[in-house]
Order: structure tokens, then C-alpha cells, then sequence
């Protein structure tokens, strides 16, 4: 999934961008990814019953990402920047030093997508973690200081990525795009609309996280 998101990330920006590329384009630049990827697959291992299977989920669900991906970058201010930006002695930006009381160290590692909003003359930039897996976005573990690498990342970035991002950047936030879709039974799924037809936008906020600014999103007090 990770491959083919990049690719189509990377070849649709060269194409003009998401908001002037047709999804009909963007489907078919995936298509053509997974093809080839399918393709290697096949050479490693046999054309059973089962590998024709998994092909032909794993088309059903990147077709549906990708209209996930879609919809939320063709209307989006951010454009795509980098992808698989790597942080490291070899990378594109050092690795994340920190000192503890007990050690220290580096966190080094790659960030999925980075986007960019130029506005004022000034990039303002959000990192994007492609989520596969089941786990969750959870406040309390950065409340107590778990799960913070991909801020660590944006920080990072905002400090010493100017020269990468042509200006004095500042951060906007972290997205977590979910890179896979859940399989439910159809009763599951049907309760589950029902619930979601009551939930409230504090409930939704809960798997984001901003950087609140004036200039990112304009505020109005209740």
C-alpha cells in the first residue's frame, strides 16, 4: 500500500497536482502501479488460488484508499512535498537527538508524506503517517509522552528543514491517513452507521491533531 501511494503522490503532482488531475487519472496511475507490483509478485511466488485472491482484495482496497486520498487532497490548500522523507545520518535531515535522564539518543526513521501550504510567504507544513495497521491515535499516550515520533518529525522539520522547504516553515500538524480498509460483517457495519449518524465533531477530532493558529484554521467562539 505504502509503494503505491507513493507513487501515485509523486506522479500526480508531476501531473499538475490532485486538484487538476482527474480521478479517473489517479485510479489509473494506481492501477498500473499495482499491476506491476502484482507482476513481481507472481514471479516469486506461485499463481495459486489463494495469491489470485489476495491480488484481487488488495485491488478492491487500494481502489478505495485511493478515492479516500483523493477526496481529501483535490479540495486541500496542502500539496504533497516529499515522500518518504528519511531521517537519519544518510537522510535528507539528521535524525531526532533527545537527552533523558537517564540516556540519549536519536530516533531516526522515515516520515510517509510531507505536505506543504504556502501562505504569506511562509510554507507551513503537516506530516502524513500512513496507517495499515489496526492501532489507534490515542491523546493519552501523548500525554504521556508515547507515540510522539511523528511530531518529533514535524518539529524537527520546522527547525531544520528550510533549506528543503525554500522559507522559514512553520508546523500546521500530524495527519494519520488510514492506508487500509476494515472488512466488517454487513450487520457490524449496519450498527455502526447507525452510531456514527449521532456522533459528534469532538468525537471525530479525537484521531486528529492540530496545531491551532489563526492563520491555519480561523477561529469562532461558541
Amino acid at each position: 500500500m505504502h509503494d503505491v501511494l507513493e507513487y501515485i503522490v509523486q506522479q500526480t503532482e508531476r501531473e499538475g497536482g490532485f486538484a487538476a488531475v482527474p480521478r479517473s487519472r489517479v485510479q489509473e496511475l494506481a492501477q498500473e502501479r499495482m499491476e506491476q507490483n502484482a507482476q513481481t509478485l507472481l514471479e516469486t511466488f506461485p499463481d495459486s488460488g489463494r495469491t489470485g485472491y489476495l491480488l484481487r482484495r488488495t485491488f478492491d482496497e487500494v481502489t478505495q484508499v485511493v478515492d479516500e486520498l483523493y477526496d481529501e487532497l483535490s479540495v486541500s490548500a496542502f500539496r504533497p512535498k516529499f515522500c518518504e522523507l528519511e531521517f537519519s545520518a544518510r537522510g535528507a535531515l539528521p535524525g531526532v537527538a533527545f537527552a533523558g535522564e537517564r540516556c540519549r539518543g536519536v530516533v531516526e526513521g522515515f516520515v510517509d508524506r510531507v505536505d506543504v501550504w504556502q501562505s504569506g510567504g511562509r510554507p507551513y507544513v503537516r506530516v502524513v503517517d500512513y496507517k495499515t495497521g489496526k492501532k489507534s491515535f490515542d491523546y493519552t499516550n501523548v500525554l504521556h509522552g508515547r507515540g510522539l515520533q511523528m511530531l518529533l518529525y514535524l518539529f524537527a522539520l520546522v527547525r531544520q528543514g528550510g533549506h528543503l522547504l525554500h522559507g522559514e516553515p512553520l508546523p500546521a500538524g500530524v495527519l494519520y491517513f488510514p492506508a487500509r480498509i476494515e472488512r466488517v460483517l454487513a450487520a457490524v457495519l449496519e450498527a455502526r452507521k447507525q452510531r456514527a449518524a449521532n456522533v459528534s465533531w469532538p468525537a471525530i477530532a479525537e484521531n486528529l491533531l492540530f496545531i491551532i493558529s489563526e492563520e491555519i484554521v480561523p477561529w469562532q467562539p461558541s
